[in-house]
């Protein structure tokens, strides 16, 4: 697949691409065309990017949003769209769960958490997922213990 980054980029900033969100370091743009573009917003971010690309091209889950294209400097990673889980209900739905801490005991989810260092709070986390052809994924998946401990942690102790 070939990505004009110069061309988005445009497209973001003349309004082209709808703004759908931001974490602590990335922002989300749709790109009306079935994917959307995370752009790191510092060195978390491109952290972040790396890692949802490295777990991707490792792990080749369905549980897993498909990364397409990730910049040499990992500033910038495209990843098919999921439609987003509007709330708990939905999500607890999903995985035909009670609670959100019963998706520990899904056995691809912690598969996943213990191969690749996941925080349990971002896989408990509804706006985490995402509906693909009426399948849940996972669509941020690149915040790991690593990258908590070296960006996030306090006083980095």
């Amino acid at each position: 697949m070939y990505i004009d980054i110069e061309y988005i980029l445009y497209g973001i900033k003349s309004g082209m691409y709808r703004y759908i969100g931001a974490g602590s370091a990335r922002k989300v743009y749709d790109l009306n065309n079935g994917f959307v573009m995370k752009i790191a917003r510092n060195i978390r971010g491109i952290a972040q990017n790396k890692a949802e690309f490295l777990i991707f091209n490792d792990e080749y889950s369905p549980l897993l949003a498909k990364v397409y294209f990730v910049s040499d400097d990992y500033k910038y990673l495209i990843m098919r769209k999921a439609d987003p889980i509007k709330n708990e209900k939905e999500f607890l739905n999903c995985f035909n769960i009670k609670e959100k801490k019963e998706i520990r005991n899904n056995e691809m989810i912690k598969e996943i958490h213990d191969k690749y260092n996941l925080i349990w709070a971002d896989l408990y986390k509804f706006t985490s997922w995402g509906r693909l052809n009426n399948r849940c994924v996972l669509i941020d998946y690149g915040y790991t213990k690593e990258i908590y401990n070296k960006y996030y942690k306090k006083n980095n102790e």
